[in-house]
């Protein structure tokens, strides 16, 4: 059951960056920047499948260029955020009760009490907006929740029967914190995380309306249904299609986060 688990986790992983290498397989990036002002705003058809923009760029290839710079920001903030909050949540279980877990605890009730969305315009607007520093500050408000359920499994592992057993052979809590029970949480963790998902792919949404996201002509989601929105009385297609496409991720993303858990249920029982 553990081999099952870990190759569900590294599946996840897996489609989470699929669309970063699909985009210049199945797109082209001369026809996603290169501007054609006779054909802007066409419909969907056989020649260009989601349409063209107002500068006469294919909408099929900004989607597919969108969606990997999309998921590269989201790819990276969960890949930063996952070994944070193992090691911040593993270090406050452990030491519960004590300075380092009350300093961490702290950490994390600001974090909570901070209007997500609010951090990550303010840290934006002080630096370079871009693709990035996107996935260092995002990562930096959205370890606080599975830090703080790595904290309780942590306080909770520490008081089985396995562990009890581990400190009467000789071994060190530490060892015992990095080889037996910090494993336990990552499951969990990556759940909590990749329901975090659409959050993650709502802040390049939110940040482009203030302007703040990737700036243009570089493609991402938020920056295709924020553009397609003001525009969407002339031409449907430039919204629809990559919040059509967002929509269908997200799915896929819970239902593998769904599949992590009943294998870890599973593998509890």
């Amino acid at each position: 059951m553990t081999s099952l688990l870990w190759i569900a986790i590294a599946f996840c992983a897996f489609v989470l960056v699929l669309p970063v290498w699909l985009a210049p397989v199945l797109g082209s990036e001369s026809a996603a920047y290169s501007i054609h002002v006779e054909n802007a705003l066409q419909p969907p058809s056989l020649a260009a499948w989601f349409g063209t923009d107002n500068l006469g760029r294919s909408q099929w290839d900004r989607f597919l260029f969108g969606a990997g710079n999309s998921f590269y920001n989201a790819a990276g903030s969960l890949g930063i955020a996952l070994p944070l909050c193992l090691v911040m949540g593993g270090i406050a279980g452990h030491k519960a009760g004590h300075w380092p877990d009350k300093a961490i605890s702290w950490a994390i009730a600001m974090v909570h009490a901070t209007p997500f969305f609010l951090v990550v315009v303010a840290f934006t607007a002080v630096f370079s907006p871009g693709l990035e520093s996107l996935p260092w500050l995002i990562a930096a408000v959205i370890w606080a929740p599975p830090a703080r359920l790595v904290r309780g499994e942590v306080i909770r592992l520490n008081e089985s029967r396995f562990v009890l057993s581990e400190r009467a052979g000789g071994l060190s809590r530490w060892t015992i914190l990095l080889a037996s029970i910090l494993p336990l949480t990552l499951a969990p963790t990556a759940v909590s995380l990749l329901y975090l998902f659409p959050e993650i792919v709502g802040i390049d949404v939110a940040l482009s309306f203030f302007g703040l996201g990737a700036q243009p002509p570089t493609p991402t989601l938020g920056r295709l249904i924020y553009d397609g929105l003001r525009r969407w009385d002339p031409a449907w297609w430039l919204a629809t299609f990559p919040s059509l496409g967002l929509f269908a991720y997200c799915l896929l993303l819970h239902a593998m986060a769904d599949m992590i858990g009943r294998i870890t249920g599973a593998a509890g029982k």
